[in-house]
């Protein structure tokens, strides 16, 4: 299947685990409660795309582009998202657990419950407050090396573990757009 174009086709609950999708055409598809499991999916076109509950445990998705797909409750633990484009994409109640996310972008991603603990995330751009009701480990975050995140400051102090921890230690966010002028 690699290079197909399998746009705005229906391939819900189908199995494609080890499938290789690379640089293929999936625009507008249909990819609900999917196996996708170990799929390589380099390169492959997914805008708005519709993958609720598709299960992309360890799937390789490096440099594919998800902006504005439906990903949902969609189990991504342990999957390999360098480069990833997730502008705009629904990621609410999706499990990124251990997920390696490398440079990826997720401006105005939708993030609301997803599962972000013990996720690897280096240079990653994260806007509109997409971190606000997120489910991760304090120390995760200390850790990772977030390009630019906007969190509106009254959104920030909700999180008081964090702010107790880091009271002086400014340093620590020094990956973050915490402009004063912001608040």
């Amino acid at each position: 299947l690699s290079h197909a174009d399998l746009s705005h086709a229906d391939l819900s609950h189908a199995d494609l685990s080890h499938a290789d999708l690379s640089h293929a055409l999936l625009d507008y598809t249909i990819l609900d409660y999917a196996d996708l499991r170990w799929a390589i999916l380099h390169s492959t076109k997914m805008k708005r795309s519709s993958l609720h509950g598709a299960y992309l445990r360890m799937a390789h998705l490096e440099y594919t582009d998800l902006s504005m797909a439906d990903l949902s409750s969609t189990d991504l633990q342990k999957s390999n998202l360098d480069h990833t484009i997730f502008l705009k994409a629904d990621l609410s109640n999706a499990s990124l657990i251990e997920a390696t996310l490398n440079c990826v972008n997720l401006c105005d991603a939708e993030l609301i419950h997803a599962d972000l603990t013990s996720a690897s995330i280096i240079q990653t751009e994260i806007t509109d407050g997409g971190l606000d009701r997120s489910i991760y480990l304090l120390k995760d975050f200390i850790a990772w090396d977030i390009k630019w995140v906007d969190i509106p400051f009254p959104l920030l102090v909700q999180h008081g573990e964090l702010i107790e921890d880091i009271d002086d230690d400014w340093y620590l966010l020094n990956n973050y757009d915490y402009n004063e002028n912001k608040f």
